[in-house]
């Protein structure tokens, strides 16, 4: 922002010329101080009255024929106000969404400790708080450096009560975060325990199913042996039961034949005194090899050893 002063006695008017934007370290309304005929002269210049770029012309009278000095001053912006009244605000809100969140960490360790699960409802509510905490916390920290650059750049000295309370908000800021960061560990511990019991858990149960399902195997690959031995079984008896039948099929052949043969005798005369000869002449034929190879033998032995 550019200011020029020039003073005319002939139009008894003192010319002030500002041009472009006030810094960004200087509020929306400006006042500008003048001593003018050794009186102190205040106006007020608010940004609808210097867009950017262009410059406005303000006329002051005066009242004596010689003008001792002409001075002006920025004064500094309210910003100041309005960055603590924002950071003020943005603490209580922090404030309060830190209990909430120490509070649901509380009761997500109780629900473990009585039962050693976690709800899910209560495990996406946090995670919801945590996320606007942790956007307040950045929030938060940007504007803190705000204040501290405002103090930096400020053309007018800041006094110590402005920089103890930069100093407070800073620190603040760093409780607020070493308290979200704590809350935060535990609550991931007491999530990280759950999910190891509950993956702990899921497999003792896996362990005692395939238990189960291995002693039903078990149990049906008995049945399955037994019933192939059943059959096994069944295939013999069947086998035996058809040996019987051959058996008495043959038994019952033999005693036909005999049964036709004692007919045949019995009906033709003189065949079984025929076949009574026949018998006792093979007993005779028989009877004389005999003789005939026990003399050879004998008479054979007996050249032999003489």
């Amino acid at each position: 922002m550019l200011i020029q002063s020039q003073a005319s006695r002939k139009n008894k008017v003192a010319e002030i010329f500002i041009s472009g934007n006030p810094p960004s370290h200087l509020s929306s309304n400006i006042s500008i101080i003048f001593c003018l005929n050794s009186r102190l002269t205040l106006i007020t210049i608010t940004d609808s009255y210097l867009p950017l770029n262009h410059h406005r012309r303000f006329l002051l009278p005066i009242k004596n024929q010689t003008m001792l000095s002409l001075r002006f001053s920025c004064a500094p912006r309210s910003a100041w106000e309005t960055l603590r009244r924002q950071i003020r605000s943005l603490e209580n809100t922090l404030e309060s969404e830190i209990t909430t969140y120490a509070k649901l960490c509380t009761s997500v360790s109780t629900a473990y400790s009585s039962n050693g699960k976690l709800s899910e409802r209560t495990i996406t509510e946090s995670r919801e708080v945590e996320e606007r905490i942790e956007d307040n916390l950045k929030q938060l920290s940007l504007q803190v450096d705000q204040i501290y650059r405002l103090l930096q750049t400020s053309s007018v000295a800041p006094t110590g009560s402005m920089t103890h309370a930069c100093n407070r908000h800073k620190e603040v800021l760093q409780e607020y975060e070493r308290d979200f960061k704590r809350t935060r560990t535990s609550l991931r511990e007491c999530e990280q325990r759950a999910s190891l019991l509950s993956s702990v858990r899921s497999e003792i149960s896996s362990f005692k199913s395939s238990q189960i399902a291995s002693e039903q195997d078990r149990h049906l690959n008995d049945r399955s042996s037994i019933n192939s031995s059943h059959r096994l079984a069944d295939d013999v008896l069947g086998q035996a039961y058809e040996t019987r039948y051959q058996f008495s099929n043959q038994r019952r052949t033999l005693f036909n034949s005999n049964s036709r043969m004692g007919s045949v005798i019995a009906t033709v005369p003189g065949v079984n005194s025929l076949i009574s000869m026949i018998n006792s002449r093979r007993r005779r034929d028989t009877l004389i090899l005999a003789t005939v190879a026990g003399g050879c033998t004998f008479m054979l032995l007996l050249l032999t050893f003489r």
